[in-house]
């Protein structure tokens, strides 16, 4: 979900592009049609990005670059223009803080539409001495405080591009000492209040990239005390501390100490109530939030070291084996939005310390039931909650 600045919102989705309009407060979706020519070309999407122009960039799987006319309420196909993107397959858009249009493909490379141009330019990712383009499955883009566009792979690490110079760096899990990485599938890149990268791996465990002391710091699972609880890292959070915890998928979270460069772990021999954590979020100052797959909802209080679980109301059979692998926490009116496997999407009352029933939940989501398995939640300005599902029954 991303906003225009009208405060618009554009919902992107398995199942076509939804936009709804603030003022009217109307929804329109737009879906592929062939037999128009200006319908979105593929229902797929994987990224929307609004840029500093106010337009809308869609990325779909199989259809290419798309852009939204708004006068003509039509789509512009960019794989068929002549200075567009060939390739079927966008895997992200991305707008970088000096206005530049990233656009990275599956297995095509990667495009730029530099500012105040109106045509994309291929950015080749070489190897420093070869003429041969660096061939790779592209998945994420992210910006250092640099400017460097970081690129991560699912089987070759990452790339670091200096956009002026064009020269990469490449960085894997075999690379030497100091530009080690944690893995060759990388998930995903996230920057914290310091400038540092994090990045997550899929078996590998993390790495840290420092801009004062310009290397990786690689962390792993270990039968050491302070190591890494697990390799497969599935969240970040950052708490209003400035401490990082790591969430891992099959051995719980961990706190990371950046003095010691250790790991404190909680896991179920701590009190929680599954190892498979999917999201963390802080919801109060040192009071954790902690989404599990067949657990529920664990909240956590740094200080005293103790863990609660909550369940949410439900009526299929195995209601105690709750699965959440998503939240989005409402701060100005202390809600917790989770999104749920086969349940739809579930509100807890972090005031309360409780879920809301289906009466409550109707008065603040009326169609909380209508996406079972949603994807996507994000807050606008105004505190509104936009709900993006993959599979629909209404």
């Amino acid at each position: 979900v991303v906003f225009d600045k009208s405060y618009n919102a554009w919902i992107a989705t398995r199942n076509g592009l939804t936009f709804y309009d603030k003022t009217t407060k109307k929804y329109e979706h737009y879906f592929n049609d062939s037999n128009k020519i200006t319908s979105i070309s593929n229902n797929y999407i994987h990224s929307v990005c609004v840029d500093y122009r106010d337009d809308v960039w869609i990325g779909t799987r199989d259809g290419g670059l798309e852009r939204f006319d708004k006068q003509t309420h039509s789509f512009i196909h960019y794989k068929s223009l002549k200075k567009g993107i060939p390739s079927l397959h966008i895997r992200s858009v991305f707008e970088d803080s000096k206005k530049n249009l990233w656009v990275l493909t599956s297995q095509d490379g990667l495009f730029c539409k530099y500012y105040n141009n109106d045509s994309f330019t291929r950015v080749p990712i070489r190897k420093d001495g070869s003429r041969e383009e660096f061939n790779s499955i592209f998945l994420k883009l992210n910006e250092d405080i640099y400017g460097n566009i970081w690129i991560s792979t699912s089987t070759d690490g990452i790339v670091i591009l200096d956009p002026t110079s064009k020269r990469c760096k490449f960085f894997t899990e075999n690379s030497p000492a100091v530009q080690k990485i944690c893995g060759n599938s990388i998930e995903y890149i996230s920057r914290d209040k310091q400038g540092n990268m994090w990045l997550a791996s899929h078996g590998g465990g993390v790495s840290i990239f420092s801009p004062a002391n310009t290397w990786f710091s690689y962390y792993f699972k270990t039968p050491v005390a302070g190591g890494l609880p697990g390799n497969i890292v599935s969240c970040f959070c950052e708490d209003h501390n400035g401490q990082i915890w790591v969430g891992t998928d099959g051995n719980g979270f961990a706190r990371f100490n950046k003095q010691l460069g250790v790991f404190e772990a909680y896991s179920k021999d701590n009190g929680l109530s599954s190892n498979s954590v999917l999201d963390i979020c802080e919801i109060k100052d040192d009071v954790l939030a902690v989404a599990t797959w067949s657990g529920g909802l664990n909240v956590f209080d740094v200080h005293s070291k103790k863990f609660k679980q909550y369940l949410f109301s439900t009526q299929r059979v195995d209601g105690n084996i709750q699965n959440i692998y998503g939240m989005r926490f409402d701060k100005k009116r202390s809600l917790l939005w989770c999104n749920t496997y086969a349940d739809g999407v579930k509100v807890f009352d972090c005031n309360k310390m409780a879920f809301m029933n289906d009466k409550q939940l109707e008065m603040i989501c009326p169609f909380h039931n209508n996406e079972l398995f949603t994807l996507k939640m994000l807050d606008d300005n105004d505190s509104n909650t936009w709900i993006a599902g993959g599979f629909h029954h209404y």
